[in-house]
């Protein structure tokens, strides 16, 4: 069996019911702990294991440190699907228990499943592939109510050479607390979810341990020398990207104590036992008409992607991209003239990938996984609108040409202009109101929450993101759509980022934007709201590009 699934490589996923300082416990509790390994795997089998061993550490680790009793269950010889699933509906802990679940293995996504999270790839009947849904485990998990879960998930590792990843630091930190292990594995509730890699990307593993799973035991081992460790900076650190960018782990926190993490239906119920859609089946290559559109607006949208890899300077690309970019250069053009948009989105995101961190403000991190789930999920040309635009603003001005400045307004205009109509299928289809998919209010706005720091956002920010920047492009020119998602927007931003005279202003702002009967009023109070934003909680380049922003909303 592939590592690498026809749909989603393999996806980590981490929920910790953590986060909300609790009193200390009466009693003591327990940590359970189901460890379920590919160890037998002659590719990925080696790392598997070294997986488990990390695992098995931690928790030795934790027991020791807060002195629960750890009651532990290892499955790494044959990993039956059915062996897995009891093991989890057995499970019985108490209201002030940990629990973890932990996998490592091969992993696998169809289009049928109603959820972003994986299937785990175990042994069914006649030694056949069967499916079992990670976000069924962390449900069954969930209504057995812990105090602190954890359902972590490492799946779709790509084998690679050895000494890939150093796992040295995440044996063991030099001075770990024994009070940062109670206060982040007694006393917080909440919720977490990782996943090692985004929709579409390998899970890279070796001899030497999964790359995710290193890391994050390595940013644990860490915080837990620390007085005050944090999940959320643990998780932040962790989620930086892997393999050159390759891989890039993503996460969302939610201390609201949530317990639904899918993007829609049920997981009441286990996968049933399919085996992996193989890759390049006619099923997987079926191209669906709103992946075709027209040739003119494809076309330019290749000359302008082309436009904007041309201001990047080479020393603010990987190493990688001299060798890489002739080829690139001709795939774009193809594609464009082709109409081709399932491939300009991989174009875009491998033109992104190439650009360096250290070149892209210092918010993009955070925000650049969300950014390649929208390209990767846009089904036509209008909807790569707004991310081509967002990832050139996510470019520092110093990593472009010195001409890119007078150049970048009139490009922008060019992005905007192009048409996105692809045919019934188009994703603004519907929309009474026309103006296409997010008109340029809708840029701009999407653009200013750009510019925001997450740490200046509201914790369920990252949960909401995706769908608000869908709300933002659908709506078009409708007034009514756009007052709602801009007081979305400045609702999610902390009173502590934003100036002093803003709490008594707005409530009056609210009440004016509601009324707003057209763009030309609501224009001023999307400057308003920007305004009110400080500086420290805004990306750096946004000085430079405050100024031109600020004269395009005025424009409209």
């Amino acid at each position: 069996m592939n590592k690498m699934p026809a749909v989603l490589c393999g996806v980590v996923a981490v929920l910790f019911c953590t986060m909300a300082l609790l009193p200390q416990p009466a009693e003591a509790a327990s940590i359970h702990a189901i460890l379920v390994g590919d160890v037998s795997d002659p590719n990925i089998g080696p790392g598997d294991r070294l997986d488990l061993n990390l695992m098995k550490g931690i928790l030795n680790d934790i027991a020791r440190n807060t002195g629960m009793p750890l009651k532990m269950k290892v499955i790494d010889d044959r990993i039956e699907r059915s062996t897995v699933m009891s093991a989890v509906r057995n499970l019985n802990p108490g209201n002030d228990d940990m629990v973890l679940f932990y996998y490592t293995g091969h992993g696998y996504r169809m289009r049928s499943m109603n959820t972003k999270w994986p299937a785990m790839a175990l042994n069914g009947p006649d030694n056949q592939t069967a499916g079992l849904d990670q976000y069924w485990v962390y449900n069954m998990l969930k209504q057995k109510n812990p105090r602190l879960l954890m359902v972590m998930t490492d799946a779709c590792n790509n084998y690679v050479q050895e000494g890939a990843i150093d796992t040295t630091l995440s044996v063991r930190a030099t001075q770990e607390r024994r009070e940062s292990y109670n206060k982040l594995f007694r006393q917080y509730r909440g919720a977490i979810i990782a996943s090692s890699s985004i929709p579409g990307q390998y899970s890279f593993s070796g001899s030497t341990g999964s790359q995710f799973t290193v890391a994050f035991l390595r940013n644990l081992r860490s915080a837990l020398g620390e007085a005050n460790p944090s999940w959320d900076r643990i998780m932040k650190s962790s989620v930086r990207p892997l393999m050159n960018g390759r891989q890039v782990p993503q996460y969302a926190l939610n201390d609201g104590g949530a317990s639904d993490f899918s993007d829609s239906g049920s997981a009441e119920q286990p996968a049933e036992e399919n085996r992996e859609t193989v890759p390049g089946s006619a099923d997987e290559n079926r191209e669906s008409q709103s992946d075709r559109a027209s040739g003119e607006g494809a076309s330019l949208f290749a000359q302008l992607l082309l436009q904007l890899e041309a201001s990047v300077k080479y020393s603010a690309q990987t190493s990688e991209w001299r060798g890489l970019r002739s080829q690139w250069m001709q795939d774009v053009r193809s594609a464009g003239s082709a109409g081709d948009v399932s491939r300009l989105r991989e174009l875009l995101v491998t033109f992104e990938t190439n650009i360096q961190y250290s070149a892209q403000n210092s918010n993009w991190p955070g925000k650049r996984a969300n950014w390649i789930s929208t390209v990767q999920s846009s089904g036509s040309l209008g909807a790569l609108i707004a991310p081509l635009l967002e990832v050139e603003a996510s470019i520092q001005y110093t990593a472009q040409s010195d001409t890119w400045r007078s150049r970048r307004s009139g490009w922008m205009n060019q992005v905007r202009a192009i048409s996105g109509d692809t045919g019934s299928n188009s994703e603004s289809a519907g929309n009474a109101d026309g103006g296409g998919e997010g008109g340029s209010f809708g840029n701009l706005l999407i653009e200013l929450e750009a510019s925001v720091n997450y740490s200046a956002q509201s914790s369920n920010w990252r949960n909401m993101r995706d769908g608000w920047i869908r709300d933002v492009r659908n709506a078009g020119n409708n007034v009514a759509r756009l007052r709602a998602v801009l007081i979305t927007f400045e609702s999610n931003i902390l009173y502590s980022s934003q100036n002093d005279t803003w709490r008594s202003r707005r409530s009056a702002w609210v009440q004016q934007v509601r009324s707003a009967g057209s763009i030309s009023v609501l224009k001023n109070l999307m400057i308003e709201a920007e305004s009110s934003i400080e500086f420290s909680a805004q990306s750096d380049s946004w000085r430079e590009r405050r100024s031109g922003w600020l004269q395009e909303v005025r424009g409209l």
